[in-house]
């Protein structure tokens, strides 16, 4: 039954990026819910995701094509949307919609304002956190989105934080596996945070250490400004022909990709929750990763142990660890029927009409 209550969600844009995923499972949940949802989307994107089908369900959108957070014109136009919308619940993800979403407070008194933290904010300046600070006071709750992101907002003196994982697709299954020839897939955007470069530099030692099989691959998923300058690298190494780049892909061909894949690798230096391994655990794969926000809780066998799971390699950022929990990651005794399913079970609680009750009942 649905509640009699408006939702809006403000987010700085709908680009590629994990937040618009997330949002992009939840929101037809949220439709059965409320009486109506409406998306406010900040910025202007011209590599919008697509939107088409949550119109149809019912989604109602707003572009106010901002190109500063002091775009006065772009924001007096939303504080008149948003007040058309009535929402009773506002949720805001990223930093932009965040801080806009606080002036709804004073046109609508009564509005409970939930702010999203889908990362370990490192980047933001002293003033960011400042004014980010105040104006959590008048917020109802910061959801974060694994535990780590939890602690560092406490790190922050900010104390009003509840957990939620982010959901997965059910599109991400399992697959055939031929451990004959390994296969390694590393799925994200080509930018410092995620650290591809290590990756290739940790495949290239493994290879030429004989620490993984000479018939191993690695596929590289995505897009983003260090594309040209890793193709470059690649094409430097005596087994280029060995690694693939992907670009970004849909879900549907990215699902095949982790189905066809034995091993994801994460080289992350700091993450908030990381959908591709949930993803790639879906999809029965096992996983090397650095040691980054979300693992812990995601990872192990639970949440008071910090013991991994089978199939689950926590190493250091450096190509030696890495190339070592590669190897690990292929052992025969991790690709039996039952091994690959307590992997698979791990994930059940991210469905996305779970989170979305989760997010419902706060």
């Amino acid at each position: 039954m649905k509640k009699d209550q408006n939702l809006s969600i403000i987010i700085d844009a709908f680009s590629r990026g994990g937040a618009q995923k997330v949002l992009q499972l939840l929101i037809p949940e949220f439709l059965k819910k409320y009486k109506s949802v409406t998306l406010f989307l900040i910025q202007e994107n011209k590599n919008e995701m697509q939107l088409d089908d949550l119109q149809k369900l019912g989604l109602k959108i707003h572009r106010l094509e901002a190109k500063k957070i002091l775009d006065l014109r772009s924001f007096s136009r939303f504080l008149v949307l948003i007040t058309k919308s009535k929402p009773s619940q506002i949720q805001a993800h990223l930093y932009w919609s965040q801080i806009w979403s606080i002036f709804a407070k004073f046109l609508i008194p009564k509005v409970q304002i939930y702010w999203v933290e889908h990362n370990t904010y490192l980047n933001r300046t002293k003033l960011q956190w400042t004014l980010y600070k105040l104006s959590s006071l008048l917020i109802k709750k910061i959801v974060a989105v694994s535990y780590e992101a939890s602690d560092f907002l406490l790190s922050v003196q900010i104390k009003k934080s509840v957990v939620i994982f982010n959901p997965i697709s059910t599109k991400f299954t399992i697959g055939t596996k031929n451990t004959a020839y390994p296969s390694f897939l590393f799925v994200g955007r080509l930018n410092k945070q995620k650290n591809p470069e290590l990756l290739i530099d940790s495949f290239d030692y493994a290879i030429r250490n004989n620490v993984i099989p000479p018939s191993s691959k690695l596929s590289i998923c995505g897009e983003g400004s260090l594309l040209n300058s890793l193709i470059e690298k690649t094409d430097q190494l005596p087994f280029k022909e060995l690694i693939t780049f992907y670009g970004f892909l849909d879900e549907e061909t990215l699902s095949r990709q982790y189905q066809e894949s034995l091993v994801l690798v994460s080289t992350s230096d700091y993450e908030g929750f990381s959908l591709v391994r949930a993803e790639a655990l879906a999809s029965g794969c096992t996983i090397v990763t650095t040691n980054t926000s979300g693992i812990k809780a995601l990872l192990t066998t639970n949440e008071e142990s910090n013991s991994p799971l089978e199939g689950i390699f926590i190493v250091k950022s450096d190509v030696q660890s890495i190339a070592n929990g590669m190897a690990k990651a292929l052992d025969t005794h991790l690709w039996t029927n039952d091994s690959i399913k307590s992997r698979v079970e791990m994930v059940h609680k991210l469905s996305a009409p779970h989170i979305a009750d989760l997010y419902y009942n706060i």
